[in-house]
C-alpha cells in the first residue's frame, strides 16, 4: 500500500471517531429526529462513525497487518466484540430479536453498538502512532463534552433529557484528552505540560453540570484511590504484583455492591430514587419467571417497557399506590448497567459487560495504568445507578482503548502471516455494513412521522411506517403522548374538530396494528384511552367520534391479558362500564377467562363475583359472594376502593 493511502486510512478512522464523538449535537433541538429526539438520530450516527472507522482499519490492516493484527486481541478491542458475539447469538431467543440487535431507542444498547465499541477502540489504539491524527480526536472529545455541557446551561439548547447523563463525558473525556493528545510527546512538547490541566476542566465540568452525586462520588473515590495507589507501589516494588488483582477485584466488585446497596435501602424506603431502582429490578428478576434458559439467553437488549408492563404486579403497585413513578414514565432501563446486561443477555451477557472495565485495567499502559483504573472504576460504581446516552458509548470505548497498549507487534507476525489480507478488519467493517441499512431503514421512518399525523384529514388513519419488529414502541409512545397531549388541550380548550381529527387518526392507525401485530405496549394504550374515555370528564367531547371503541374493549383486554396475565388491573375501568352498562354477562365472561389463567386473581374474582350477585338466581348470586369474599382474602382493597357497606355485607355472610 501507498502511503498515501496509508495516510488516508489513518484519517477515515480519524473522521469516524471524530464524527462518532461529535454525534450528540444531533440532539440539538433543530436537528433532533424521531419519536425521541435525544437519542435515535444519535444511534444512528455512531453506526455511520463505526462503519467509517471499521472501513479505515480496513485499509490500515493492508499496510500493517501484524498491527492490526494485534490490535484486534487487546482486552479493549476483545471484550466488546465478545459481548457484540453473544448478544447476536442469543438475539433469536428473545421475543424482538432485531430490537435486541439496535438495542431501545433511547439508548441504542444492544449487540450492534458493542460492535461499534470494538471498531472505536481498534481504530483509536491504531491512531496512537499517528499524533496529529490522535490529537485531533482528543480535541474533538475535549470540545464535544464542554460544548455538550455548556449547552444544557440554555433550555432552549440541551442537547439530552437528563442533566445526569453529562457525568460519563466527564469520565471518559480525561482518559482521551492524556491518552491520544500528548501520549505520543513523551513529556518533550512544551504543549504537553497543558494537557492535565485540559483533562482536569473536561472532566470537571461536565461532573459539576451533570449534578449526578453518584458519578461524583463514584470519582471523588476512585481518583485518589488509585493514583494513591499508584505512588505506593512505585515506591514499593514489592507490592507490584498486587497492583491489578487488587484493581480488577475493586471493578468486578462494584457492580455487586451497587445492587446489594439499592436492593437494601431501596427495600427500606429511605430515598425515592433507591427504592425505585429496587422495584425496577425486582420487575426485571421477575420477568425471568423461573425458566432457567433465561439465565442463559436473557430476554433481549431494549426489551424493559414490556417487562415491565408484563410484570409491574411484582413491584407491589396497585391501585390505590402509585408512588412508583417509573411506573407512568418512559421506562427502558434497569438503572444498573450489569444488571441489564443480565436481564438482556444472560449471565454470559452479565459477565462480558462487567469485564469491560475490568479489560481497561489490565491492558492499560504502564504509565497510564493509574488513570485507567481511576477512570474504569468510577465507571464501574456510576453504572450502578446511572444508563448511558448513546452519545457518552463512543467516549467509553475511545478512553479506555487510549489508554491501552498494544502487544508487539513480532510476537503477532506469523498470525498477520496466516490472516487473508485486511480479514479481521474487514470482517468488522463487514457486519458494521450488513447491519446498518437496516438501522438506517429503521431510523428513516421517524423522520416524517409528525408530518404524517399532522396532515391526516378527518377519518383517515395516521401514517406510520411498519416497525412490528419491535413490537411497535415508536407508535406506542406516540400514541400516549398523543392521549396525553389530548387530554391536557381539551382540559383547557375543548375538544376542537382539529382536536379530534388528531386524535382519531391515531386511533385509527393504532387500532388497525395492534390488532395485526398484537403488540403489549400498543395495546396498553389503547386500553388506556378506552378507560379515560369511559370514565373521565375531559373526554367527554370524543367519546361519540370514538365510540366504536367500545365494541372490541373485552377483545382487547383478552388479547392484552393473554401477553400480561399478571395485569388484571388494567380492566378495572372495563368491569365498572361494563357491569353499570348492563353489560353483567360480558364482564363475567371475561373475568373467568382471565381466572383460567389466574385462579387466584383479585381483581377477575372481585368484579365477577359484583357482576353475579346482582343475579336473580340465588344460586349465582351466592357464587358471586364467594369469590367476592375470596378477592378480600386476596387483597383486592389494596387494589381499588372497596365500599365499607359492601364489605359489613361481605363479613355478615362469612367473608
Amino acid at each position: 500500500m501507498s502511503g498515501r493511502a496509508a495516510t488516508a486510512s489513518r484519517w477515515l478512522m480519524a473522521f469516524g471517531l471524530m464524527l462518532s464523538l461529535a454525534a450528540g449535537a444531533i440532539g440539538l433541538t433543530p436537528l433532533r429526529l424521531g419519536v425521541w429526539g435525544t437519542s435515535e438520530a444519535i444511534g444512528l450516527t455512531l453506526h455511520v462513525g463505526a462503519l467509517l472507522a471499521a472501513l479505515g482499519l480496513a485499509l490500515a490492516a493492508r499496510a500493517w497487518p501484524g498491527a492490526v493484527a494485534s490490535t484486534l486481541q487487546a482486552p479493549v478491542v476483545l471484550v466488546p466484540f465478545a459481548l457484540a458475539v453473544w448478544s447476536t447469538l442469543v438475539a433469536p431467543a428473545a421475543e424482538y430479536p432485531w430490537l435486541s440487535v439496535f438495542g431501545a431507542p433511547q439508548t441504542s444498547e444492544g449487540a450492534l453498538l458493542f460492535l461499534d465499541m470494538a471498531v472505536w477502540s481498534a481504530a483509536t489504539m491504531m491512531l496512537r502512532d499517528a499524533v496529529p491524527a490522535a490529537r485531533v480526536v482528543a480535541a474533538t472529545a475535549l470540545a464535544a463534552s464542554l460544548a455538550f455541557a455548556l449547552l444544557f446551561l440554555g433550555a432552549a439548547t440541551r442537547i439530552f433529557f437528563y442533566p445526569d447523563w453529562l457525568a460519563f463525558f466527564g469520565l471518559f473525556t480525561p482518559a482521551i484528552v492524556v491518552g491520544l493528545g500528548g501520549g505520543m510527546a513523551g513529556g518533550r512538547d512544551a504543549a504537553a505540560r497543558w494537557l492535565w490541566g485540559a483533562a482536569l476542566a473536561a472532566g470537571l465540568v461536565p461532573l459539576a453540570m451533570s449534578r449526578n452525586l453518584a458519578a461524583i462520588a463514584a470519582v471523588l473515590l476512585a481518583t485518589p484511590l488509585a493514583f494513591g495507589a499508584d505512588r505506593l507501589m512505585r515506591r514499593r516494588p514489592h507490592l507490584e504484583r498486587w497492583w491489578r488483582p487488587a484493581a480488577v477485584a475493586l471493578a468486578i466488585v462494584a457492580p455487586l455492591l451497587g445492587l446489594a446497596f439499592i436492593w437494601l435501602l431501596g427495600a427500606s424506603g429511605f430515598l425515592a430514587t433507591i427504592s425505585s431502582r429496587m422495584l425496577a429490578a425486582k420487575v426485571a428478576l421477575a420477568g425471568f419467571g423461573g425458566a432457567a434458559s433465561r439465565w442463559l439467553t436473557g430476554q433481549g437488549w431494549g426489551h424493559d417497557v414490556l417487562t415491565l408492563l408484563r410484570g409491574l404486579d411484582h413491584a407491589g403497585q396497585t391501585g390505590l399506590d402509585q408512588s412508583w413513578d417509573l411506573a407512568a414514565r418512559d421506562y427502558f432501563h434497569s438503572h444498573h448497567g450489569v444488571l441489564e446486561a443480565l436481564i438482556s443477555a444472560g449471565i454470559p451477557g452479565a459477565v462480558l459487560f462487567a469485564a469491560l472495565p475490568v479489560a481497561a485495567i489490565i491492558g492499560a499502559e504502564p504509565r497510564y495504568r493509574a488513570l485507567a483504573a481511576a477512570t474504569a472504576l468510577a465507571y464501574a460504581a456510576t453504572i450502578c445507578f446511572w444508563f448511558q446516552s448513546p452519545a457518552s458509548f463512543a467516549f467509553q470505548a475511545i478512553a479506555f482503548a487510549a489508554l491501552a497498549r498494544r502487544r508487539a507487534v513480532p510476537a503477532w507476525r506469523p498470525i498477520a502471516a496466516a490472516l487473508p489480507p485486511s480479514g479481521c478488519a474487514l470482517a468488522l467493517a463487514g457486519a458494521v455494513a450488513f447491519l446498518l441499512p437496516f438501522g438506517v431503514a429503521a431510523q428513516r421512518q421517524f423522520v416524517r412521522t409528525d408530518v404524517r399525523l399532522a396532515s391526516a384529514p378527518e377519518a383517515a388513519c395516521a401514517d406510520f411506517p411498519a416497525e412490528a419488529w419491535r413490537g411497535d414502541l415508536g407508535l406506542a409512545r406516540l400514541y400516549g403522548s398523543q392521549i396525553y397531549g389530548a387530554e391536557s388541550k381539551a382540559r383547557t380548550e375543548g375538544w376542537s374538530p382539529a382536536l379530534l381529527d388528531r386524535l382519531a387518526a391515531f386511533v385509527c392507525l393504532a387500532e388497525q396494528r395492534s390488532a395485526r401485530d398484537g403488540a403489549v405496549y400498543l395495546l396498553f394504550w389503547g386500553l388506556d384511552l378506552r378507560g379515560r374515555l369511559a370514565h373521565l370528564g375531559e373526554f367527554a367531547g370524543a367519546r361519540a367520534r370514538l365510540a366504536t371503541l367500545f365494541d372490541n374493549w373485552s377483545a382487547r383486554l383478552d388479547a392484552f391479558g393473554a401477553l400480561a396475565p399478571g395485569r388484571s388491573d388494567v380492566a378495572v375501568g372495563y368491569y365498572g362500564w361494563a357491569i353499570a352498562g348492563g353489560r353483567r354477562a360480558e364482564a363475567i365472561a371475561l373475568g373467568n377467562r382471565w381466572l383460567a389463567r389466574r385462579p387466584d386473581d383479585p381483581i377477575s374474582l372481585w368484579f365477577t363475583g359484583n357482576a353475579m350477585l346482582l343475579d336473580t338466581d340465588d344460586a349465582i348470586a351466592r357464587l358471586g359472594l364467594q369469590r367476592m369474599s375470596r378477592a378480600l382474602a386476596l387483597g383486592v382493597d389494596r387494589m381499588i376502593p372497596v365500599d365499607p357497606a359492601m364489605r359489613r355485607r361481605l363479613q355478615a355472610a362469612g367473608g
